[in-house]
C-alpha cells in the first residue's frame, strides 16, 4: 500500500502497541516519546484513546503503560479464526476426495457471508465457489445456517430483499424464514436444490465455537442429478465432520441423532 494511503493515527497507534510489546515491564510516557521520536503530548493523546479501548492499560499510581486486556481478547478471537481455517481445510479435502463434490467454507462478514476456502468438484463441468464469493444470508443454505446459530441475528420485518440479496433460494416472508431457521437449529443443517439436471444442490452444516455460535459453515455442492445416489451418506459425513470440528473448537452442544431419509431433492423439504 502506498504510504500516502495510510491513516497516520492508525500507524501511530500500531507503533505504540509494537513498542509496548517489546517492553514487558511497561514504558513511561517519556520513554515512549523518546523511542518513537514524538512529542509527549502527541503520544499521550493516542495513549488515552488506547486506554479507553482497553488496548493499553496504566497501573494506578504508576506512570507506566502496558498492553491491555483488550488485546488479549482480540488475540483469542484471531486464534479461533485461524484455528477454524487450519482445522477445516483437511476436513474439506477429505470430503471432496471421498465424494468428488465441491466443498467450501463460508464465514460471515457484516451483512453477508463470504467463501473462505474452496475445493472444486471432480469431473466436468467443475463446480467451484471461488474464495471471496458472497453468499446471501437469507437466500443460501450457508447463510441461513450462520443466521440460525447466531443468537444476536434479527430477521427484518417485513423481509424486503434487494435485487440479488435472496439469490439463489429467496424466502419472501419473515415468518417463513424464522420457521426455516428453527428447523436448522433442530436438524443442524440446511439444503438448497431443485430437480433440474443442471441445477446445483447444496448441503451446509455449522462449525460451532465454545459458545455454540457458528463461526463458519462447511458445505458440499454438486449437480442435483448426482445427489439422490449419495445424499444420505454425504449428509451423514458432513454432519459428523462438522460436529468433530465444533468439539475441537470447544463446543459442548449436543448434536441430533442422524436419521435416514432426511434429505430430499426439493428445496425446503427436510
Amino acid at each position: 500500500m502506498d504510504n500516502q494511503q495510510l491513516v497516520q493515527s492508525v500507524v501511530t497507534a500500531h507503533q505504540l502497541l509494537e513498542t509496548l510489546a517489546q517492553n514487558p515491564e511497561g514504558s513511561s510516557l517519556t520513554e515512549l516519546s523518546r523511542e518513537l521520536g514524538m512529542t509527549p503530548s502527541r503520544v499521550l493523546r493516542h495513549l488515552a484513546t488506547l486506554v479507553e479501548l482497553q488496548l493499553v492499560e496504566r497501573d494506578e499510581g504508576e506512570p507506566v503503560y502496558r498492553l491491555g486486556v483488550g488485546l488479549m481478547r482480540l488475540a483469542e478471537r484471531a486464534e479461533r479464526q485461524h484455528n477454524v481455517i487450519r482445522l477445516s481445510y483437511p476436513a474439506l479435502r477429505q470430503l471432496s476426495d471421498r465424494f468428488g463434490q465441491a466443498t467450501y467454507l463460508v464465514r460471515r462478514q457484516g451483512a453477508q457471508a463470504l467463501v473462505w476456502i474452496s475445493l472444486e468438484s471432480e469431473g466436468a463441468p467443475h463446480i467451484t465457489m471461488p474464495p471471496g464469493m458472497p453468499c446471501s444470508l437469507t437466500g443460501s443454505a450457508c447463510g441461513r445456517v450462520l443466521l440460525a446459530f447466531d443468537p444476536e441475528a434479527k430477521v427484518r420485518e417485513p423481509l424486503k430483499l434487494k435485487a440479488g440479496e435472496g439469490y439463489p433460494d429467496p424466502i419472501p416472508t419473515k415468518a417463513a424464514l424464522e420457521e426455516r431457521l428453527q428447523r436448522i437449529r433442530t436438524t443442524f443443517y440446511d439444503q438448497h436444490g431443485t430437480d433440474g439436471s443442471n441445477a446445483i444442490f447444496t448441503l451446509a452444516a455449522p462449525i460451532l465455537d465454545h459458545r455454540d455460535r457458528a463461526v463458519a459453515v462447511m458445505a458440499v455442492a454438486g449437480f442435483s442429478v448426482f445427489f439422490p445416489h449419495q445424499s444420505e451418506i454425504l449428509l451423514e459425513a458432513l454432519l459428523e465432520t462438522a460436529e468433530e470440528l465444533s468439539k475441537e473448537l470447544g463446543s459442548r452442544c449436543e448434536w441430533p441423532a442422524r436419521t435416514p431419509g432426511a434429505v430430499h431433492s426439493r428445496t425446503g423439504t427436510s
